[in-house]
This record gives C-alpha cells, sequence and structure tokens, in this order.
C-alpha cells in the first residue's frame, strides 16, 4: 500500500506531465497543507495564503520562508519531511523573487498566486 506522501507525489507528477510543467510554487494554505501532507504556513486566519511557500519538483519540496518564519517552519511543521528550507531577508521582496528565481532556474513552474506580484517571470 503506498503512503499519502508517495499518492501525492504520483498525483503531482501526472498533474506536471499533463500541464508539461517542472514544478509548482503554493503559498495558499489549502495547498501548502497537502503537498506537506497536513503541516501548516500560516500565522492569521483571515488570508488563504502563508507565509511560506512550496516548490514542488517530481524530485524535491523545497520551503522558501522568510528569516523570520524559518526557525519556527524547520523546527515545527517541517522536521522529518525531508522538506529543505530557503531563507530570505523578510523585508525586501526583490530579494525574495530573487531567491525564488535562483530557486527555479529558469524552470517551467505554475504558482497558486499572483507570481508577478512577487516579481517572478
Amino acid at each position: 500500500m503506498s503512503t499519502e506522501l508517495e499518492i501525492k507525489k504520483q498525483r503531482l507528477n501526472e498533474f506536471l506531465d499533463r500541464h508539461h510543467l517542472d514544478g509548482v510554487f503554493l503559498q495558499n494554505r489549502n495547498n501548502f497543507a497537502w503537498i506537506t501532507c497536513g503541516k501548516d504556513n500560516h500565522i492569521a486566519n483571515n488570508t488563504p495564503q502563508g507565509v511560506t511557500a512550496i516548490l514542488a519538483t517530481r524530485n524535491e519540496r523545497i520551503c522558501l520562508a522568510n528569516r523570520i518564519e524559518a526557525p519556527r517552519m524547520i523546527e515545527e511543521e517541517l522536521t522529518g519531511t525531508g522538506i529543505n528550507t530557503v531563507k530570505f531577508p523578510w523585508c525586501y521582496r526583490r530579494v525574495a523573487a530573487r531567491v525564488a528565481n535562483e530557486v527555479i532556474a529558469g524552470r517551467k513552474f505554475a504558482a497558486d498566486f499572483d507570481a508577478l506580484d512577487l516579481g517572478l517571470p
């Protein structure tokens, strides 16, 4: 029997194949929880978007988190998941966009939020 994570990886890979993508960039709380098997990326309950995002490809999942949220994500949410965290300064959205672009590295990604708001191509 397959584990929840294996099933989700299979579903993600099918989605990526169907849409000719290399990965997805997920920040909405429900999608973050889905891809991480129930982990939480929110502080306030008044927005559908969380404070961190997951870049998920066929072979890896990376959490992008500002330096304020990164320790909480690493210690409380992502322990034991195999998800690495990439940190960026919380006060500079351009730096966050640059870090995201470096992680994406020219690959074709879909996002569940307006990526242009972050300055992504």
